[in-house]
């Protein structure tokens, strides 16, 4: 509370912080505007008039920007729970496995037999001897066909902008980030050139600065998944050395300003 008098009013005014109750809008005043006088309240009230029952202007919606500075390294919004676990994703399923694989209940025909006796029982016989003959047989066919991801992929790295690729990365979950990296290479229905294109996808999110986490977790699971076929081709050896010097001067710089601020607090708390 802050209690005031002024000149020519008699009686003291008792004021108190509006935020505390409701919500203000705090805008910044232009030093060139003309600002009308308030009168100090008064113990008779004011006359309400037609004025008053103006709606007051929406404030407008603040959106902070993408971006401050290109200097500075710049997170994403998305949960530890898209990225923090991609390089122990195969842990996590081999300890989410069940102990034994589901049982499928047998298939009962539609009229089921009698046998004839006191009591009522069904003859399950023939159902149980042609669940016998049927052999179950699972093929994996490699598809050769490229995913969403794998198409935006091969249009950015053409245009050079790999936005529309990054997006649609982000918006996945562990599973299919891991499902898609798994696939970018031959075996899988991609090829050495698609591998490539992903490599220049994550040097392009350590240029830039943006999503500085989901790069370093993109880059740890592909070297993960193909650190053999890496190792092996020139071509993405020469991108990957690339790679290693983009992330020890990101991550140096990023260093040194967390350091610096270690340094400044622990001085000021010496003091």
């Amino acid at each position: 509370m802050l209690a005031t008098t002024h000149v020519n009013y008699l009686g003291v005014f008792l004021w108190s912080n509006r935020t505390l109750y409701s919500h203000v809008s705090l805008q910044p005043l232009n030093p060139e505007a003309e600002y009308e006088l308030v009168d100090l309240p008064s113990s008779l009230g004011k006359h309400r008039s037609e004025e008053d029952d103006v709606p007051a202007t929406e404030e407008p919606q603040f959106t902070s920007v993408e971006q401050i500075n290109k200097m500075l390294v710049t997170l994403s919004t998305l949960s530890t729970s898209r990225w923090h676990n991609l390089l122990n994703l195969d842990v996590i399923k081999k300890r989410n496995k069940p102990k034994e694989p589901p049982k499928a209940p047998k298939a009962a025909p539609f009229f089921l037999p009698t046998i004839p006796s006191l009591e009522m029982r069904f003859d399950l016989s023939e159902t149980v001897e042609k669940s016998k003959d049927v052999e179950t047989r699972t093929v994996l066919g490699v598809n050769q066909n490229l995913s969403i991801f794998g198409k935006l992929l091969n249009q950015s790295a053409e245009t050079g902008r790999f936005d529309s690729a990054l997006e649609k990365l982000m918006s996945m979950g562990p599973s299919a980030i891991d499902l898609e990296v798994s696939l970018l290479a031959p075996e899988g229905g991609g090829s050495i050139e698609l591998m490539l294109k992903f490599m220049r996808l994550v040097e392009h999110m350590l240029d830039s600065r943006k999503n500085f986490e989901l790069a370093y977790s993109y880059l740890g699971l592909f070297l993960k998944t193909h650190g053999e076929t890496v190792a092996s081709e020139p071509e993405l050896r020469s991108c990957a050395n690339s790679l290693r010097e983009q992330q020890l001067s990101g991550w140096q710089d990023l260093q040194n300003k967390l350091l610096y601020n270690l340094c400044v607090v622990q001085a000021l708390k010496t003091l």
